[in-house]
């Protein structure tokens, strides 16, 4: 008589199965030592192609993911791309309000509002154009000389001329070859900058139509600034508006300070470099002004790039005169820039001592770079 062994296995049918729920299964005893054992290998084999497939849709699902958050930063920066010029507009127009708003403040003292800001409107136009027209054409003709002179120079240089230069240049590995292909790239930016210096007239349209709302934005900001900051304090939570208006009034009252000290540092900075440089006999007085003033506005570096490309300009004139130079414009920048009137001039405009605000450009230029640097002051 053969014995069989009785497993059963829960399941659920519709009329309730077996007793609860269980079904019965029958296996024969001789088989039962077989059947048994290899329960486990199969129960691992499902359960090994159940993890393979979940670790399948995880791959799936990570990919998804990350294609998912390339389509989000592109629709991100494709909606950047669209709203940046307004923001660049609204900045400037921004910048403009604060620098013109302690002129026609005082203005408004002796005339009613209206009239202060058109009139500071019409000052500051004449201002910038006769500067724009005196010191950008003597830069763009001073450019244009330089750039000939360029081209002797290459010319003279390739022909032999200067044989000790020559040999100097051999021995660093700087070779006639190499100095003709820097040469030509060089002179190509330059005409290039040349030919871009105002490519405003291709498209002089959009160029009014840009001016006419930097003009509108910084007159409104001129007009209702205070509101607009009131406006400001009052939509903000009650929890939140004690250290809200304590930043909107910080704000308010060094950034107009600092964009109006750091001007007035480029302005005295181009002045001096341009008087020193005439007293020495530097050509291109008013290109290096230029230089002088826009790179200014550059945290750390800017100084040492000015000065390396006047230096560069003033080699033109003699060794001995770029020599002179670079040891005037290593005193007027590292010590007097750096050191007197940076922090004096930010520090006065921002409401701090001088000593704090140098030793605040060291502290947030070493730990955040030249942005660290640049907004150490406000």
């Amino acid at each position: 008589m053969e014995s069989t062994v009785v497993e059963t296995s829960p399941t659920s049918t519709e009329d309730g199965g077996a007793l609860n729920g269980e079904v019965s299964i029958v296996l024969p005893y001789e088989n039962r030592g077989a059947i048994m054992s290899s329960l486990p290998e199969r129960l691992n084999t499902a359960l090994g192609g159940a993890s393979s497939t979940s670790v399948w849709v995880r791959r799936f699902l990570i990919v998804l993911t990350v294609l998912g958050c390339m389509v989000i930063v592109g629709i991100v920066f494709w909606f950047l791309g669209i709203i940046v010029h307004p923001i660049i507009l609204l900045f400037i127009g921004v910048v403009i309000a604060y620098l013109l708003y302690p002129l026609s403040k005082r203005l408004s003292r002796h005339m009613p509002r209206a009239l202060a800001i058109l009139l500071t409107y019409g000052i500051v136009a004449a201002v910038l154009f006769s500067v724009s027209y005196f010191m950008l054409l003597a830069a763009l003709t001073q450019l244009n000389s330089l750039v000939h002179q360029i081209q002797v120079f290459s010319q003279n240089y390739q022909a032999g001329k200067y044989p000790q230069l020559t040999s100097f240049l051999d021995s660093i590995g700087l070779t006639p070859s190499v100095i003709q292909s820097s040469e030509q790239k060089l002179i190509a930016s330059l005409q290039g900058l040349i030919s871009q210096i105002l490519p405003l007239v291709g498209s002089i349209f959009t160029f009014f139509i840009d001016v006419s709302v930097v003009t509108t934005i910084s007159i409104y900001l001129m007009v209702d600034g205070p509101r607009v900051i009131e406006w400001l304090k009052k939509r903000t939570p009650v929890k939140h508006r004690t250290r809200v208006g304590f930043f909107l009034a910080t704000v308010d009252r060094t950034a107009g300070g600092y964009i109006r000290g750091q001007i007035f540092l480029a302005t005295i900075m181009s002045v001096i470099v341009m008087i020193g440089a005439f007293l020495i006999g530097v050509p291109y007085v008013a290109l290096i002004g230029l230089i002088v003033f826009f790179f200014e506005f550059i945290p750390q570096i800017g100084a040492y790039i000015s000065g390396a490309l006047g230096f560069l300009i003033a080699l033109t004139a003699g060794w001995q005169t770029g020599l002179i130079y670079l040891t005037f414009v290593t005193i007027v920048q590292a010590f007097l820039d750096g050191q007197i009137l940076a922090p004096r001039i930010l520090g006065h405009s921002v409401g701090i001592h001088p000593v704090t605000s140098l030793f605040f450009v060291f502290v947030f230029g070493t730990l955040f770079g030249l942005w660290g640097a640049f907004l150490s002051a406000p």
